[in-house]
């Protein structure tokens, strides 16, 4: 099935809570949304993305707490979802040095692992199908163009969690493939006439 389609379901409300202490040394509390056994997929990602932000705003992995980073992510999952996040998890050597080049070396265990994680749920060719699907999906006639143009960047965005290499199309091939050919209507008329088919820039589409 598709992981993400153009008109997702809302996002989980559920959450954990996650204690960290900030740069002067205070306790803060954050949250991450919890992934239900039969949540669609694309929560996953959603996951994936809030436990990059974690990471990112607290310098988990510099600092040396790349465990607990795995250990906060694997007490979001349920289900199937856990079942594969600890298959994956446990395996991995941990460096707890806060070296560089452990530093280095932890960061490219833990995108693996989101990325051999996702590959290991969502289905075989699940990249090439997100892929197709953008290419073949119309606007829905009830999402506004510029919603839609920045859902298509988000999912693109994401591709890079479906598998080790996988790698997002750029704002150009976007434009014409995706964007340019599906959105649909007078918005199309109007788009092309503006020179909008020929914009290789995101900030510009």
């Amino acid at each position: 099935s598709i992981v993400q389609r153009l008109k997702r379901s809302e996002s989980s409300s559920n959450t954990i809570k996650v204690k960290c202490k900030d740069a002067e040394g205070n306790e803060v509390t954050e949250y991450l949304p919890i992934v239900g056994a039969n949540d669609p997929l694309e929560f996953l990602l959603d996951l994936w993305d809030e436990a990059n932000v974690l990471e990112e705003r607290y310098g988990l992995i510099s600092e040396g707490k790349m465990k607990f980073l795995l250990q906060s992510v694997g007490r979001a999952l349920q289900g199937r979802y856990a079942k594969k996040w600890k298959k994956f998890a446990s395996v991995i050597s941990i460096a707890d040095s806060t070296a560089t080049r452990h530093e280095a070396t932890n960061r490219g265990k833990w995108t693996h692992l989101l990325q051999d994680v996702s590959k290991a749920i969502f289905m075989k060719g699940a990249f090439e199908d997100q892929i197709d699907y953008l290419e073949d999906t119309k606007r829905p006639n009830k999402m506004d163009p510029t919603e839609y143009v920045e859902r298509v960047f988000t999912i693109n965005e994401r591709l890079t969690y479906f598998e080790r290499g996988a790698s997002p199309l750029s704002a150009k091939q976007i434009n014409r493939k995706i964007i340019t050919k599906n959105i649909g209507g007078t918005f199309k008329s109007k788009y092309i006439l503006q020179g909008g088919d020929d914009l290789d820039d995101e900030d510009d589409i």
